[in-house]
């Protein structure tokens, strides 16, 4: 996760729980167990947004309620960000 703060890229897309969490721990105290989708976090000032989406894989697709949800949830992530 240091490489994050070399590159310096404004947004982080964490494609799954164990991802965001990871993400999250490093660069916080506390160490949360859940998030909900497009849970967002910023770090170095509010340079760099880092947010949670579901894996891209079949398992995180149908977990999230399929292919449309998913969609719905990329939307949503554009909407916070724009």
């Amino acid at each position: 996760l240091p490489q994050i703060k070399v590159v310096s890229p404004r947004l982080v897309i964490c494609c799954g729980a164990s991802v965001y969490k990871t993400a999250f721990s490093h660069f916080h105290s506390s160490s949360a167990t859940s998030f909900p989708l497009n849970h967002t976090f910023k770090i170095e000032n509010d340079k760099i947004t880092f947010v949670y989406q579901n894996h891209p894989g079949s398992r995180g697709t149908n977990g999230v309620g399929g292919f449309n949800r998913v969609q719905e949830n990329w939307r949503t992530m554009k909407s916070l960000l724009t």
